[in-house]
């Protein structure tokens, strides 16, 4: 389960940190231009800032998909979750609620 958890991490933040060392590559053009897309500095900038957001947006979804990841993989997870959720629909539900 660790395993599972530690690659996808790797996976997803690797490519985010290989383009923030490319960043340096892909420079701003001039602040004078009005057309960016004739400026061939300006386009590839952009095109580089667009790939880059969606690199960051997936080296993100490791924090969404950790719980699926020990939801597929750790038999532990998958029973402790279990009673959880029996407990809080069963007889304690009613407890809870009148402590709060």
């Amino acid at each position: 389960m660790l395993l599972a958890v530690s690659f996808y991490l790797i996976v997803t933040t690797l490519p985010v940190t290989v383009f923030y060392s490319l960043s340096l590559s892909f420079p701003e053009g001039s602040a004078a231009v009005t057309d960016f897309n004739a400026d061939p500095t300006w386009r590839r900038h952009l095109v580089y800032i667009n790939i880059r957001t969606l690199v960051e947006e997936i080296g993100l979804s490791h924090y969404a998909c950790n719980f699926y990841i020990y939801l597929a993989t750790g038999r532990v997870f998958r029973r402790e979750l279990r009673r959880l959720l029996c407990r809080i629909n069963g007889s304690e539900m009613s407890t809870m609620i009148t402590t709060w």
